[in-house]
């Protein structure tokens, strides 16, 4: 089977569509989903399934860095101190890097003694 990748078919940030060339593959939901990328736009189905929106995409062998968070997602990891998280993608070493510095900096700053302990 083929399909249509993009605008008319299965939505793609823009940010992978360079690296779409023909023989990449091209993995969906986990790897879930197989497909062999034909040209630009059009990829046949290897291994298929139902894709549901919001999947993870892969194209291995490729060098490519997309943006794993959002504005909202920093946001989320700003208020870690305050008891909430937020899952984040370690691929992109300038991300580790950021994410590193950002919990020494909360740690000099935060005083866990006056933290209630429930253990």
């Amino acid at each position: 089977e083929i399909v249509i990748l993009g605008e008319s078919g299965i939505a793609m940030p823009e940010i992978v569509l360079p690296y779409l060339v023909p023989g990449q593959e091209l993995l969906l939901d986990d790897g879930r989903l197989l497909l062999e990328m034909l040209d630009k736009r059009r990829a046949r189905v290897i291994r298929g399934g139902i894709l549901k929106s919001r999947k993870s995409i892969a194209l291995p062998g490729s060098k490519i860095h997309p943006p794993t968070m959002t504005a909202e997602d920093m946001e989320i990891i700003a208020t870690l101190d305050k008891g909430q998280s937020s899952f984040f993608s370690h691929t992109n070493p300038n991300m580790v890097e950021w994410f590193c510095k950002m919990v020494e900096e909360r740690k000099k700053n935060h005083d866990s003694s006056k933290e209630k302990k429930n253990w």
